[in-house]
């Protein structure tokens, strides 16, 4: 079992993915946030790099997320989300 914090084990355990941030400069107000189905840093950063951003952006990776969060979002290994994006759920003054 990793000790916690040790995020290089944590990072390679099955069902983790990753948060990553794209943004054109650091504290850019207009950043997007991705929701990774990978579990390496540098994988997750080369998909979105290579799929959702520009050459100028900066992309960074800010931690992992739990296979929770990723079934919650029903996302496969290798796909990602914006986290601002619309998964079906009903907007929220909708009644259902």
């Amino acid at each position: 079992m990793p000790a916690i914090g040790d995020e290089a084990d944590l990072g390679s355990e099955k069902g983790t993915g990753r948060l990553i941030r794209v943004e054109k400069y650091r504290s850019d107000p207009k950043a997007v946030a991705y929701i990774v189905a990978i579990a390496d840093p540098d994988e997750a950063i080369a998909l979105v790099g290579e799929k959702a951003a520009t050459a100028d952006d900066e992309i960074r990776d800010m931690g992992r997320v739990g296979d929770a969060l990723l079934n919650s979002l029903k996302l496969q290994a290798g796909e990602f989300i914006r986290t601002d994006a619309s998964r079906g759920a009903p907007p929220a003054n909708t009644i259902v």
